[in-house]
């Protein structure tokens, strides 16, 4: 598969074309999104115990990962993307977990043409990528009844891995990302909030091994070097010296990986609690050239690499992704 190249212009139609290349591999992709897949698994815990015989609607559901996870304790799931090929894979995934529960539709955010309303809407890394907030918040405020939960999780920057990712974002313009428009902090989420009459009720950080410590030296070190190539033409009266940005880098995680240590000491950070394993009918899954171990290991539950979150603020601000529960007025 080649290269997936960065948006150079914010427009659906572009962001589909990114999609399309993203969904097309299902291996590469799962692969890709390995390293957080327990943000789900964190957002349903913090529904989990008030699903039974509730409704919730996936907005960008992707492969459906939270749909399926969700239809264990709801009464009704939907699962909305724009892109063909995640809709495809997740009803494979859907045939193969045998659950009725679920329904996938192809849609745009603000094409959904749903009668229904839902006593809950997720937002799964979707609100970074939308380049008009306010008209997917009137689609929500549409399909989502009063008292309804809208559960959204977002990348965060205020992290060191953030920081000096989105400093060369807003400084050079570098494509640090291939499809975000946007950075969403607490403020930008509080703002919106205000601004449709919602109540933001809960804030956790999620992704602290990514943000802090050795994690976020793997991603600068990968990263910087696909922006380079993507930038070539334009810094090559730059002498970059990306050896020497590496080796910095691997000091400050090194050093930053204490915080950690003291974090988790103090119980600032707490373990993700442990979930259902989702079973899949393995015989499905190869019969519909699923990627059998891959499609297992992404929906089983990370444990190891990213197993804390954190509910005290300001901590639950300052990991790789924030997760942000809201009450419609």
């Amino acid at each position: 598969m080649k290269k997936i190249k960065p948006l150079k212009e914010y427009s659906t139609e572009a962001s589909k074309k990114v999609y399309k290349h993203i969904y097309a591999d299902v291996e590469r992709f799962m692969q890709m999104k390995m390293k957080l897949r327990d943000i789900s698994t964190l957002v349903y815990y913090n529904i989990k115990d008030e699903l039974k015989g509730r409704s919730i609607l996936d907005i960008g559901c992707g492969y459906g990962r939270f749909c399926l996870m969700a239809a264990q304790s709801a009464e009704r799931v939907v699962g909305v993307d724009m892109t063909a090929q995640a809709i495809e894979v997740a009803k494979i995934l859907q045939k193969a977990l045998n659950d009725d529960k679920v329904e996938f539709i192809l849609s745009e955010a603000n094409d959904i043409n749903l009668k229904e309303v839902f006593d809950y809407i997720y937002l799964g890394g979707i609100l970074e990528h939308i380049i008009d907030p306010d008209s997917i918040m009137k689609t929500i405020d549409r399909l989502l009844c009063k008292g309804g939960k809208l559960l959204m999780d977002c990348p965060a920057e205020f992290n060191f891995r953030g920081i000096i990712s989105t400093a060369f974002w807003k400084l050079f313009n570098f494509p640090m990302t291939l499809t975000d428009v946007r950075v969403v902090t607490l403020s930008f989420i509080e703002e919106l909030a205000k601004k449709h009459e919602y109540e933001l009720i809960k804030v956790s950080g999620y992704g602290y091994s990514r943000g802090w410590s050795e994690m976020a030296y793997k991603d600068l070190e990968h990263r910087m070097s696909q922006v380079l190539k993507d930038v070539n033409d334009k810094i090559q009266m730059v002498d970059v010296d990306k050896k020497s940005f590496d080796s910095w880098v691997l000091e400050i995680t090194n050093h930053y990986s204490k915080l950690l240590d003291d974090w988790k000491q103090r119980e600032i950070l707490k373990p993700i609690p442990v979930r259902e394993e989702v079973i899949f009918n393995e015989d499905v899954l190869r019969d519909n050239n699923m990627p059998v171990k891959v499609v297992k290991e992404f929906f089983g539950q990370d444990i190891m690499t990213e197993p804390y979150y954190s509910d005290v603020y300001p901590y639950n601000t300052i990991g790789s992704v924030g997760i942000y529960i809201l009450r419609k007025k």
